[in-house]
């Protein structure tokens, strides 16, 4: 502990200096690799979940490796939401490509593909229904090739 001159003898400023320097390390380490808690590639995984829910990531669960996907692509994704190129962007992270749209008797029909056998259709609808408006009736079919 480097204290100025006229502290240096005093033992009560020392262990004041000593006690506040070991309550702050904490912080300060933290502020220092906060990238790191906030890169999806690199967070621990009990920090997904908190960056999950700041950026509208489905609530259901899903492979570490998909929302780390998922989380890479939220920034773009957020900035297109409601658009066909943000639906596509969301759908990939999520094992699902998307096909077209087509309008059916008020009802707004999606085609997708999986691209990943182990998608979750539960997950494409939900992400789905992030992009539509409010009170659109919206149907999925799933493409089989």
């Amino acid at each position: 502990m480097n204290l100025p001159a006229v502290l240096a003898d005093d033992r009560v400023a020392q262990a004041f200096a000593a006690g506040l320097c070991a309550m702050v390390r904490p912080a300060a380490e933290a502020l220092d690799n906060l990238e790191y808690y906030l890169d999806p590639a690199t967070t621990p995984g009990p920090m997904l979940d908190w960056l999950a829910a700041g950026a509208r990531i489905p609530p259901h669960s899903v492979p570490e490796a998909q929302l780390r996907a998922a989380l890479t692509v939220a920034g773009t994704v957020n900035r297109r939401r409601g658009t066909a190129a943000g639906l596509a962007t969301d759908l990939s992270a999520y094992g699902w490509e998307y096909l077209s749209w087509a309008d059916s008797s008020g009802t707004l029909l999606v085609r997708l593909r999986r691209t990943v056998p182990a998608a979750d259709r539960e997950v494409a609808t939900w992400v789905v229904g992030q992009h539509m408006p409010a009170g659109l009736l919206v149907e999925i079919e799933e493409d089989p090739s």
